[in-house]
């Protein structure tokens, strides 16, 4: 293969490698970053499920200290109130930073949801801690009024608003996978042009050139086998 030869084809050949390089690494940084926001999402719709499970616990503790009428089991009630107030506050911090850490165009969709807008996506699960806490400090008549307080706001307000959480965040998985699915579709069909594209450019013309080049060298011994030939006769 001549040298003229090499030249036109080695710029193709690395070009085409780059192309294949830098196609392979932005689809491993594509699937890095949709595994990280998948495991972020993921975290948040189980904190959103872990704070929906706790106050449905307390506001089911809520209801049956109203119907509590022996001292002794107002006060068991009261206890495990306290105890999941406790556990329910520190799902809510958990809540909370798993919030901060989802994509900016989930937010969005949450923070347009009717229930909930930007930083005040979790009043509502506060305010309904911050009742569960002021259940106390009274006689049985007004503890029984903030319970059923309580258990009232949780099935009007914070059930649904879980309910509407959950759906936005299984709307906005599904999204996110189609996009990536179509992403990795579009770089199999620009993969498969590239290899067509070095099977045109560089690989059938590499071909054509050594075929020539075998040619060429036949022809070449033959004139050489003759001259031999012609020196032996001479001889």
């Amino acid at each position: 293969m001549t040298d003229g030869n090499m030249k036109n084809i080695r710029p193709r050949y690395l070009v085409a490698l780059a192309i294949m390089a830098l196609a392979c690494a932005t689809i491993v940084v594509v699937s890095i970053r949709s595994s990280e926001e998948t495991t972020k999402i993921g975290l948040f719709s189980d904190a959103v499920s872990n704070a929906d499970f706790e106050l449905d616990q307390l506001a089911q503790m809520a209801v049956r200290l109203t119907s509590a009428t022996a001292e002794a089991s107002r006060t068991a009630y009261r206890s495990a109130i306290g105890t999941r107030i406790t556990q329910t506050r520190a799902v809510l911090d958990n809540l909370e930073t798993a919030w901060t850490d989802l994509p900016d165009r989930l937010k969005e969709r949450i923070s347009a949801n009717s229930y909930a807008s930007g930083a005040e996506a979790f009043k509502t699960h506060w305010e309904l801690l911050e009742q569960g806490s002021q259940i106390f400090g009274g006689d049985a008549a007004s503890e029984n009024q903030n319970a059923t307080r309580l258990a009232s706001t949780y099935r009007l307000l914070n059930l649904p608003m879980t309910k509407e959480y959950q759906k936005i965040v299984r709307d906005y998985s599904k999204d996110a996978a189609e996009a990536v699915a179509r992403f990795n579709y579009g770089f199999a069909g620009a993969g498969a042009v590239i290899l067509i594209g070095l099977g045109l450019f560089i690989f059938l013309p590499m071909e054509r050139t050594i075929k020539r080049q075998i040619v060429q060298m036949a022809a070449t011994l033959e004139d050489v086998r003759a001259v031999g030939r012609r020196a032996a006769r001479v001889r």
